[in-house]
């Protein structure tokens, strides 16, 4: 069994409700996963990345950051994750980002910030860019939070098309299945955000086509989930324009 899906069901660890790829997971759940494993689960690949994720961070070149600093316009921006693993900002200039978990951004470019400004008030958002190909309005990548309910992601790419098919969608990731139909589709019925999938920057939601039939019960699941969405398309809108 791969180490993260002993990580998952192990009872010894089940109080740790982390694992190695949850996208908003704090240092301390990860350095409490770390220790837990024994020496063998250690030489596992996961084990490995659980190690690198807290030595590398997460940001990778071309993720972005919505910064909002009250009171400095020009502070207050979306801003892309550069080759070096930081950020370039107006006025204060490269702002790594090598070692920082998404957990951290918020209080780790307060305490940059709190060099240059006096008490700073902001808001940091961190994206990761997720393809949503196949069966939708407008498919291809978007910059999403990571907190997005992956339904959610659905209405960002243009919504679901009536040919549609729900039964058919899979998370990829370097052209490798992730998470198989049925699993989305208990994510679906879950509620579960793109975080709790485990998803990270350069994931793909491959939604399937509907053969020939069954239209109007995809019509309906159309209407359901794009009833569900509230605040994505504002987060889309900043991004992308």
């Amino acid at each position: 069994m791969p180490l993260l899906g002993a990580l998952l069901i192990a009872p010894s660890r089940a109080a740790a409700q982390v694992n190695v790829r949850q996208a908003e997971a704090t240092r301390a759940q990860l350095e409490s996963l770390y220790a837990g494993l024994s020496p063998k689960e250690r030489v596992y690949a996961e084990a490995v990345a659980l190690k690198e994720r807290l030595d590398e961070g997460d940001f990778q070149a071309g993720d972005r950051i919505i910064l909002v600093v009250r009171g400095d316009t020009a502070l207050s921006d979306t801003f892309a994750v550069n080759a070096n693993r930081g950020i370039e900002l107006p006025n204060i200039g490269p702002v790594p980002l090598q070692g920082v978990l998404r957990s951290e951004l918020q209080a780790h470019l307060e305490e940059v910030l709190s060099h240059y400004l006096k008490s700073p008030e902001i808001t940091a958002t961190s994206l990761i860019r997720i393809g949503v190909i196949g069966q939708v309005g407008r498919p291809g990548f978007l910059y999403l939070p990571a907190t997005t309910v992956l339904a959610d992601a659905f209405t960002a790419a243009g919504g679901l098309t009536p040919t549609s098919n729900l039964k058919k969608v899979q998370i990829t990731r370097n052209g490798q299945v992730l998470v198989e139909a049925q699993a989305v589709q208990n994510a679906l019925a879950n509620g579960r955000s793109l975080d709790q999938m485990n998803m990270q920057s350069g994931d793909e939601i491959l939604v399937g086509e509907k053969t020939s039939g069954g239209l109007a019960r995809g019509i309906i699941l159309i209407g359901a989930i794009a009833g569900a969405i509230l605040t994505i398309g504002a987060l889309v809108s900043l991004v992308t324009h």
